[in-house]
């Protein structure tokens, strides 16, 4: 199962490939309505986790 942190990054990767076929080979290959619903769970885990990766973060550079 997928932490969090591993389903934001994914979602951001699949999401970077998907504009890149958009808009740059002009070749989508998934519909907008997809698209749209990935970016919507994206944004609802970064408001929900950023606090958390956040602290995570910054307790890491404190310690060193």
């Amino acid at each position: 199962m997928e932490s969090p942190q591993e389903k934001i990054e994914r979602l951001r990767r699949e999401l970077d490939e998907h504009n890149y076929n958009y808009y740059v080979l002009n070749a989508p290959t998934i519909d907008d309505r997809t698209f749209d619903e990935m970016m919507h769970e994206l944004q609802g885990l970064e408001e929900t986790f950023s606090t958390v990766f956040r602290s995570q973060f910054t307790d890491a550079a404190c310690r060193e």
